[in-house]
């Protein structure tokens, strides 16, 4: 069925909904709607790798430097015609574009045959579900993937177990006629094995996570070793507090670090490292879940709620050898001689982390409790010691001289710092240098003290600290350890934003160019820019205007994809030879193929009463007819750290609220101050304020654009959001119950004082510290000001979700009960913050469609 079709089956008051037919008619047009968008959104390729073709290699290269004479490979992950899940995919890539590889879109070939070891939703771990809620991952199959550091095998994880395949044998025949397919990873241990990654020296080496613990196999003789002994097995919550290489939930849900321990990138004296974070969480509330239908009926997890204890995370080494038959010997652990928390008192949060190219120390950015105050720290390798029972220092294998670690490395340095009275927003846009000199540390840094995002070339000295003005921080560190940046140089400048996420920022160290991605030219635009870090000028945009890029390169920079759309078109993607005049090398993706009977949103601008530049779209209801007003529903999630509104495809996310455009609906979509990518300035509205301000833009904005647009009856409007913009959705019909007739507010914060620490504090402080603006904040103290007409909020809750909890909801209806405030309530027993589940989602699409046709 076409859309065409579905519209003809649909329009305006074809469908009688005071029969008993109506929730059946509208399941099929969710049905029909979502058959639709499912056609091209599982087409669009993504998370990508660079390779050198291994036919094209010797076994002693990284597999990362690209020649004029070699063939590279590109894996990503996608679904194949006729399939349903993520599998791992690739192409060849030609050094030059031919007729052939540009005039359409190159064939995606399978890394091996269908694999599918067990891919039914409801067979996910406790600890996989966890952390697919904590990344957003609502897809099944292949989710991520791994490449050894000399391009021979590759591995993932699915469902708890995990695989490899040699390169040499992707796609490969064996002698029984069958595609090879990959193999399973042995091993001893009962529950899932997560976050799996190779060691940066020896393919056969495999660490993961089990059960709160680091474990090691070695693939060639099957040996496999526990190497931290942290977790107790115990069933009792209260005693299970220690964990060994996992992020704390905090780090994961509001700081996106979703890993706890990383390889050293050498082996020096073939000695074999691994940095972890041990979590303490002895001093974190536990919280507990009914989850009737699980086993057992209720759950347990550490929350840390505003103004209580949040975990606390000691850096720790564990360094073992190996046998030339792969026997897994010599393990030492290793501890920080001071813990990061006694040299810097005011470290709440350890945020990113990871060891230096040259493995010589580790780098990691601290952040204190308000959020307002980090610093980037350098740790040497010396000061992790390990004591016998004797208490003598075992001295450290290394290749590093001794009077070098004692004397030249031996502190802690501050290689960055700032500060901030609006807050500091974490991002991923940084790139340690490998060419540096011996004492010296080359960093590119992306800071907002400016008010803008940009990037910052800095270098520190390690062997003495410079005279550079610093901030006081409050740290103990020793004189010779304080600060020791010698030079800043701003690489980019002006008001618009660096974006921030991992795939953002690339460096060519041979030709001395910065590559990042940014909104320079447009807030609504991702593009793909260039600047030389030894001489900045202007950045150079690379990517066509017009579209939205989504980019990823080559480690050397010799090669990139870039996977585009805007609002009329739907995704493509092309791979390009990164030069002065990219040239597209291969064609990955046609964006006129398959492209359904869509009419896209418009967007619009305009001018708040403060002044600032306010972006929305909208979908225009189908079938207009002159002179006709329809209902319109505002679609808002309105918090920080959030932009809706982009120049890009937006068929896949929002499917829900194109299909209510088909039934006759007028759906907006607002970014107001407090959104993110325009300045600290626009987003930082919301500080000390939140509930209380965010009103004022999504109004104006309906008001723009009833007077641009005679369609829109302004007497019939609903607001609808998830999670803050749950929250929202909530304050609208309290604060403007003569603007939003109706509200459905799905998964929403009703009380700050029982969110998490990191997402609260950052913007409201502490509730001992902002008592005030708590209390403003929460819906229960509004719940009087709710409408006393039935029919007008309805509330949707996944009754286990571990983010947003059930309690919220639970302490609204108390709070509408004891007001007698009419409401209707949709909970889903077996979904957490998301609904993941195919059959909860249709329901919820069916009941807010219905909801909407019967009350607006």
């Amino acid at each position: 069925m076409s859309s065409a079709d579905i519209e003809e089956s649909i329009t305006p008051g074809s469908v009688d909904y005071k029969g008993k037919s109506a929730w059946q008619e509208i399941r099929h047009c969710v049905r029909s709607s979502r058959k639709i968008h499912s056609q091209f959104a599982q087409k669009v390729p993504h998370d990508f790798t660079f390779v050198l073709n291994n036919t094209d290699t010797d076994q002693n290269k990284t597999g990362t430097e690209f020649s004029e004479n070699k063939v590279s490979r590109l894996f990503f992950l996608g679904v194949l015609q006729g399939q349903r899940e993520n599998t791992l995919l690739y192409v060849d890539i030609p050094n030059t574009s031919t007729n052939l590889t540009l005039d359409k879109p190159a064939e995606w070939n399978s890394a091996f045959g269908y694999f599918q070891p067990n891919l039914q939703t409801d067979k996910y771990s406790k600890e996989e579900e966890l952390l697919r809620e904590r990344k957003r991952v609502s897809f099944h199959g292949i989710t991520s993937y791994h490449i050894s550091f000399n391009n021979q095998v590759l591995m993932f994880p699915s469902t708890g177990s995990i695989y490899t395949i040699r390169m040499e044998d992707l796609g490969r025949i064996n002698s029984q006629n069958y595609v090879v397919e990959p193999k399973h990873v042995d091993t001893s241990c009962q529950h899932s094995r997560m976050d799996p990654k190779f060691s940066p020296t020896d393919p056969n080496l495999i660490s993961f996570i089990h059960d709160n613990d680091i474990w090691v196999t070695h693939t060639g003789s099957g040996c496999e070793k526990r190497l931290t002994h942290f977790h107790k097995g115990c069933k009792n919550k209260t005693d299970n507090y220690l964990s060994a290489g996992i992020a704390s939930y905090i780090v994961q849900e509001e700081f996106d670090r979703y890993t706890g321990y990383w390889w050293q990138p050498n082996n020096p004296a073939g000695v074999h490292r691994i940095l972890y974070e041990l979590v303490d969480e002895s001093e974190v509330e536990i919280l507990q879940i009914s989850n009737p239908l699980g086993q057992p009926s209720c759950d347990s997890y550490r929350y840390p709620t505003p103004g209580s204890p949040n975990a606390r995370v000691t850096l720790q080494l564990v360094e073992f050898t190996t046998t030339g038959n792969g026997e897994i010997q010599n393990l030492i652990t290793r501890k920080l001689s001071e813990p990061l928390h006694e040299i810097f008192p005011w470290l709440e949060y350890i945020v990113r982390i990871s060891w230096i190219p040259s493995g010589k120390g580790v780098w990691a950015q601290l952040l204190d409790r308000k959020q307002q105050k980090t610093a980037v720290v350098y740790i040497p390798l010396s000061r992790f010691t390990h004591s016998s029972s004797g208490g003598v220092d075992i001295e450290m294998i290394d290749d590093t001289p001794t009077t070098t670690l004692t004397s030249l490395y031996s502190n802690v340095k501050i290689l960055y710092e700032e500060t901030s009275d609006v807050w500091i927003n974490v991002h991923d846009t940084i790139y340690f240098f490998k060419d540096n000199l011996p004492d010296e540390v080359r960093f590119i840094w992306a800071s907002e003290h400016t008010g803008h995002r940009h990037l910052y070339l800095i270098s520190s000295q390690l062997k003495q600290p410079c005279s550079s003005k610093r901030h006081s921080t409050g740290d103990l560190v020793s004189g010779d350890s304080r600060y020791c940046v010698c030079t800043v140089t701003p690489l980019t400048c002006g008001e618009w934003e660096v974006l921030e996420h991992s795939d953002s920022l690339w460096v060519n160290e041979d030709t001395q160019q910065v590559y990042f991605m940014a909104l320079k030219d447009s807030p609504l635009e991702s593009h793909l820019y260039k600047v030389s870090y030894s001489n900045p000028q202007e950045p150079v945009c690379l990517t066509q205007f017009g579209y939205s890029h989504a980019v990823s390169m080559s480690k050397g920079c010799e090669q990139y994809v870039s996977v585009s759309s805007n609002i009329h078109e739907l995704y493509s993607a092309k791979i390009f030879k990164c030069s002065s005049q990219p040239e597209v090398l291969v064609n990955l993706l046609d964006s006129s193929s398959g492209v359904p009977d869509y009419t896209p949103p418009q967007l619009f601008s305009f001018t708040n009463s403060s002044g600032d530049q306010i972006h929305g779209l909208y979908h225009a209801p189908s079938n207009l007819e002159v002179g006709k007003k329809y209902p319109t529903v505002l679609y808002v999630y309105g918090g920080p750290h959030v932009q809706l509104v982009t120049n890009s495809f937006k068929g896949l996310r929002y499917q829900r609220l194109y299909t209510l455009s088909l039934l006759g609906y007028v759906v907006v979509i607002i970014d107001g101050r407090g959104s993110t990518h325009r300045g600290l300035k626009f987003e930082s509205y919301l500080k000390n304020k939140m509930g209380k301000v965010e009103m004022d833009d999504q109004v104006e904005g309906l008001q723009y654009l009833s007077h641009k647009l005679n369609y829109m009856d302004l007497t019939r409007v609903a607001i609808h959001g998830w999670s803050y913009g749950g929250y929202l959705s909530l304050m609208g019909l309290a604060q403007r119950p003569d603007i939003f007739k109706v509200a459905i507010a799905g998964a929403p914060v009703v009380n700050w004082t029982k969110y998490d620490t990191g997402y609260t504090e950052r913007y409201m402080g502490t509730p001992d510290a902002n008592p005030e603006a708590y209390d403003e904040g929460s819906v229960t103290r509004c719940a009087a000001s709710f409408p006393n007409e039935p029919n007008r909020l309805l509330i949707v809750h996944g009754l286990i979700d571990e983010n947003v909890h059930f309690v919220h909801t639970t302490d609204l209806i108390s709070a509408l009960v004891k007001c007698c405030k009419p409401y209707q309530l949709q909970i889903y027993p077996a979904e957490r913050h998301g609904i993941r589940n195919p059959d909860s989602n249709e329901h919820f699409e069916v009941a807010v469609i219905s909801f909407l046709q019967q009350h607006l």
